[in-house]
């Protein structure tokens, strides 16, 4: 392909296949890599902004979907995830994150970003460290106007909390609280963010 933008919605539509068809997480990271480098390498070098831009966006999206789809919370029939797959998804979501600050995206994409790296962390085995992304997440979520999306995070908190032996049980009453906040939210998200906190915490809590 000739035109890079073409080739990196091509990267992004292989990555989607391999996963959702194939089941090939491992494939699927190998590609999204890849085409993050080449997203990055041709933006780097292009004279033209407009195009550096869309290229930069390019990397952010599929540097955010390739790391959101090792995160193991989701519960996707005949995904495993191995923990080779979060190291590499955790530098994946941190690039995400860099470019959404970089492009100046908005709050609501960099709470979005934060949730990632704490969600990952969370996956594997580093509570405390997930903690700072998800309050970071919500303090993006929450200055940005984005209540629900805040509410959210402040769920992913307490699981946190909740996988720390040490706040276990403030985790696990806080918890119920957001969940019950939730329930009685009537936005759009509000359902979908109540039962993918259930879903986590039975996944990875085994709450």
């Amino acid at each position: 392909m000739e035109d890079p933008i073409d080739a990196a919605t091509a990267f992004a539509d292989l990555g989607k296949a391999l996963y959702r068809d194939r089941k090939d997480v491992e494939s699927m990271i190998a590609v999204g890599g890849a085409a993050v480098k080449f997203c990055l390498d041709h933006a780097n070098t292009a004279t033209n902004t407009t195009i550096a831009e869309k290229l930069k966006k390019a990397a952010q999206s599929i540097s955010y979907n390739t790391a959101a789809n090792c995160w193991p919370g989701w519960g996707d029939e005949g995904i495993r995830i191995e923990p080779p797959y979060l190291q590499s998804a955790l530098h994946l979501a941190n690039v995400s994150r860099d470019l959404v600050r970089e492009l100046a995206l908005g709050r609501k994409e960099e709470g979005t970003a934060c949730w990632l790296l704490g969600a990952l962390k969370l996956a594997a085995g580093q509570p405390a460290e997930a903690l700072s992304d998800f309050q970071a997440a919500q303090r993006s979520f929450e200055s940005g106007g984005h209540a629900t999306c805040g509410l959210m995070a402040s769920g992913y908190s307490a699981l946190a909390r909740k996988a720390d032996p040490a706040t276990a049980a403030a985790g696990a009453r806080d918890l119920a609280v957001v969940l019950k906040q939730l329930h009685d939210d009537v936005s759009a998200d509000a359902g979908f963010f109540a039962e993918q906190l259930v879903t986590a915490d039975k996944i990875l809590l085994a709450g």
